[in-house]
């Protein structure tokens, strides 16, 4: 064979197969007999391919998963994933900007978030209704520790307490200055 620009083996040949080494080239297959099949380009141009399927169900598994890229990955379109999605980069997060998972867009979320850590909502949005503001739930909100606000409270409705008859407004030692109401209706004690 003289061409140095191509080599072509199909159905011509004895056996319609071309083996270098350890690649195995047949048909649309080229195989590797041991271990990995390596694709590399000059370190500046990159390896093109038009579409590219894994068929190794491998889950995830590490430095076994069917799928190991070492550097970084673009994509210009949409990711879609059909099983759970691990990261496993422990970077805390002290801003939007830091942190081991940055969105730079909006997220929608179907269904519950579940949160170990400190939710911090930088937004400064002044609320001035119930669906105005930096957060804003459409439904109810059930907190189980205390709550410290530290500007004015609004209710758009009656403000109850949990249970009758068992907690107080105010203490001794933390007292409310004024109380300006249209009716009062109860007990007043001391003076």
């Amino acid at each position: 064979h003289t061409d140095t620009n191509t080599l072509n083996v199909g159905v011509a040949a004895t056996i319609a197969k071309l083996t270098v080494d350890n690649i195995e080239i047949d048909g649309n297959n080229v195989t590797a007999k041991t271990g990995n099949l390596v694709l590399s380009a000059d370190g500046v141009s990159f390896v093109t391919i038009d579409k590219l399927e894994i068929t190794d169900t491998t889950d995830f598994a590490g430095a076994n998963a069917a799928l190991i890229v070492n550097g970084g990955v673009d994509i210009d379109k949409k990711l879609n994933v059909d099983g759970v999605v691990t990261f496993t980069k422990d970077t805390e997060s002290t801003d939007p900007t830091i942190g081991a998972l940055k969105i730079t867009g909006g997220v929608g979320i179907a269904k519950n978030l579940n949160v170990a850590g400190i939710t911090s909502i930088t937004n400064t949005t002044s609320s001035t209704s119930s669906i105005t503001g930096a957060f804003k739930v459409a439904g109810g909100v059930g907190i189980l520790g205390d709550l410290n606000i530290g500007a004015a409270v609004g209710f758009g409705s009656t403000a109850l307490p949990s249970v009758d008859n068992q907690h107080d407004f105010g203490s001794a030692s933390r007292r409310w200055k004024n109380i300006h109401a249209n009716d009062f209706v109860g007990k007043l004690v001391g003076s």
